[in-house]
């Protein structure tokens, strides 16, 4: 089985992983890329581990998301941006990457409309 659930470096969700995994379901990231609401583009955690691999802000949290076995289909009408999300399979984030990018992490859906109460 799968959940898609809004996942991306601002809303990690990592205990909800945790919670699907133990019942065999995993994890389809939606808004994997924040759905432009947040600017992943200039984000300097994103800038830095991208300089070192010489990936773009968006490659760089595309590949901390399936790292982490986590499914993302990002949106884009535009043939450039389709190539360049696929192209995250030449590189692995270190640990000590994951853990900057953790720091991203605000525990809160970046779509208010979604929160129940």
């Amino acid at each position: 089985m799968v959940n898609q659930i809004e996942n991306h470096v601002y809303y990690q969700k990592w205990e909800y992983q945790q919670l699907l995994e133990q019942h065999n379901i995993k994890v389809q990231a939606w808004a994997p890329l924040a759905s432009s609401l947040k600017d992943i583009s200039h984000e300097p955690i994103l800038l830095e581990i991208g300089n070192k691999y010489h990936k773009t802000p968006q490659q760089i949290a595309l590949c901390f998301l399936v790292q982490r076995k986590i499914s993302v289909i990002p949106k884009s009408k535009r043939k450039s941006r389709l190539k360049e999300n696929i192209d995250i399979f030449d590189f692995v984030l270190s640990d000590e990457d994951i853990n900057k990018i953790k720091q991203l992490d605000n525990h809160y859906t970046l779509f208010p409309w979604t929160k129940m109460f």
